[in-house]
């Protein structure tokens, strides 16, 4: 007899980026179709646990924590060491915790955004008759994952949500079972949703003839922020009116203080007044309304989230071509790309849309037509459900109800 799966969510949530995003958007549209169980560590992130109760559902809090988290210190790996040696009774705590709450609720499926936490369940989970899932949100292409992450998912996933077609392709060159690969991206609401509510800060500047570059997303070198500043300086030489934009503050336990790089990049007579850092922002849609192009000078990424909405607010996008992006992105017809690491070529990139603007306008309607067109939050949906029964009927032997009615490719 079919039953109503049930579907338990779990991950160590420190910060509310992209994944996040579509993470409780996700869980949202999967209430109404399984039995939904949203498990944080320790409730560290504030707007992640607002936007789950907003989709109706109620996140369990192993341990209450609002500080100390963080292992942090990568790159340094005594100061590492010493941090783990440190959070080592509540990770004790933590692994009964999620114990009873697995044991209490007995899902079909549990599921996590990142490797780490994968192991975690794992730990948890690996004797009972339960599906474990990891949702890839990134490019994990070989040389950005360690050996003992790439043979864990190997030897212990049921199933692997990857949310690009490069990230399916990436985790299956490095020896992933291409079966129990779907592909399910990660989409965001429609523009009616994308909560534009008017940026008293931006007005303020009255930039309507200014042009914008906004660059959203972490402060982190894999973000490629600098490379912006490169550019910035080459169009000041040639004597260009802009500004700079970057929405986004430091990534959490970061210690390589890129950040404070940044700022002395732009601390330089000339781009001082130009240059603003604007921190973590709830209000990023409005933002792009404002902004002139949005850049993502990345050197790694999933499918993200700010270039979907950017693609909805018609907004011309300037990307590296790593991971998802050319899913979302074709040089030229749905937005612009430049090789990762090349702020020259990025540079040449603004100009032209600096001096192109009507042309620019319409690649980004285009882009927003593209993405309409291949993306939407109810095949996200109905691709993650047709893997979900899947996953778990091959584990467990027990037929779910069939709530997709797309066919799922894997």
């Amino acid at each position: 007899m079919p039953i109503k799966a049930r579907l338990l969510f779990f991950d160590f949530i420190t910060h509310f980026g992209g994944a996040q995003k579509s993470t409780a958007l996700l869980l949202k549209k999967l209430k109404d179709r399984y039995d939904i169980r949203v498990v944080d560590a320790y409730g560290y992130c504030q707007p992640y646990l607002e936007e789950i109760a907003a989709g109706g559902l109620k996140a369990e809090i192993l341990i209450p924590r609002s500080i100390d988290v963080v292992i942090g210190h990568g790159g340094r790996k005594l100061l590492r060491f010493t941090a783990l040696l440190r959070q080592m009774p509540d990770l004790l705590l933590l692994t009964k915790r999620l114990m009873i709450a697995i044991q209490d609720f007995e899902p079909q499926l549990i599921w996590t955004n990142n490797i780490k936490s994968f192991f975690f369940l794992w730990l948890c989970a690996h004797r009972r008759r339960v599906s474990l899932g990891l949702y890839a949100h990134g490019w994990y292409h070989e040389s950005l994952v360690p050996r003992w992450q790439r043979l864990l998912v190997r030897k212990a996933a049921d199933i692997v949500f990857a949310v690009s077609n490069p990230t399916k392709e990436a985790m299956g060159a490095w020896g992933m079972d291409r079966n129990k690969i779907a592909v399910v991206f990660a989409t965001v609401e429609g523009e009616a949703r994308l909560q534009l509510r008017g940026n008293e800060w931006a007005a303020q500047r009255g930039i309507a003839s200014r042009f914008i570059i906004l660059v959203p997303g972490t402060l982190l070198f894999s973000k490629g922020q600098h490379l912006v500043l490169e550019a910035a300086e080459i169009l000041k030489g040639q004597g260009r009116e802009f500004e700079v934009w970057f929405a986004g503050d430091t990534g959490v336990g970061d210690g390589s203080n890129y950040r404070e790089r940044l700022k002395r990049m732009a601390s330089v007579p000339g781009m001082r007044e130009r240059i603003h850092f604007l921190g973590w922002r709830s209000d990023l849609p409005d933002l792009m309304t404002r902004a002139s192009v949005v850049v993502l000078p990345t050197y790694t990424e999933g499918l993200p989230m700010v270039i979907q909405e950017a693609l909805l607010l018609k907004k011309p996008v300037i990307s590296t071509p790593v991971g998802g992006i050319p899913d979302l992105i074709q040089d030229g017809r749905s937005g612009f790309l430049f090789p990762v690491g090349d702020s020259a070529e990025l540079c040449r990139k603004i100009v032209w849309v600096m001096e192109n603007r009507d042309i620019a306008e319409r690649v980004a309607e285009q882009g927003c037509r593209r993405y309409k067109c291949l993306l939407s939050a109810e095949r996200q949906i109905d691709l993650f459900c047709r893997a979900v029964e899947k996953a778990i009927a091959e584990t467990t032997g027990i037929p779910v109800i069939e709530t997709a009615s797309q066919t799922l490719k894997m």
